[in-house]
């Protein structure tokens, strides 16, 4: 049995969500996993949330444009370089079993709340310069 395109349709924003696509959980594991090949290829481009001094690695993790508390009152912590990974691994496993939900939905909902803001002041602008 072939694959029927008539099942295709555009895909329109925000029914990644709703269809099952990326969970604010997904998208913390993917940014862990990024920070692991960044970690293992030192040379590859990307953003790294993570610094190396002499042998310790300090690192924190974001989701909505904060960070996430990983420690109690702290944010950013501290392991030997050697640790690095095991210690991002740990997280991984913290956030798969939903330990991490209420900071992941609270900065989404921050998160959301400053794009709906900022989204509200460009129209407010492109209103008053149509308006001229």
């Amino acid at each position: 049995m072939g694959f029927d395109l008539k099942l295709l349709k555009p895909a329109t924003k925000g029914e990644v969500a709703v269809t099952g696509g990326n969970t604010a959980r997904d998208e913390v594991l993917a940014l862990i996993e990024t920070q692991e090949a960044l970690f293992a290829y030192p040379k590859a481009n990307g953003q790294r949330l993570y610094e190396i001094t002499d042998d310790t690695v300090t690192f924190t993790l974001r989701y909505g444009g904060k960070a996430l508390t990983l420690l109690p009152n702290e944010t950013k912590v501290s392991v030997p370089k050697d640790a690095f990974v095991g210690a991002l691994e740990h997280y991984k496993a913290e956030v798969g079993k939903g330990s991490f939900d209420p900071q992941l939905e609270k900065n989404g909902a921050a998160s959301a709340s400053r794009k709906a803001s900022a989204k509200a002041t460009r129209d407010a602008k492109k209103a008053g310069a149509l308006a001229k």
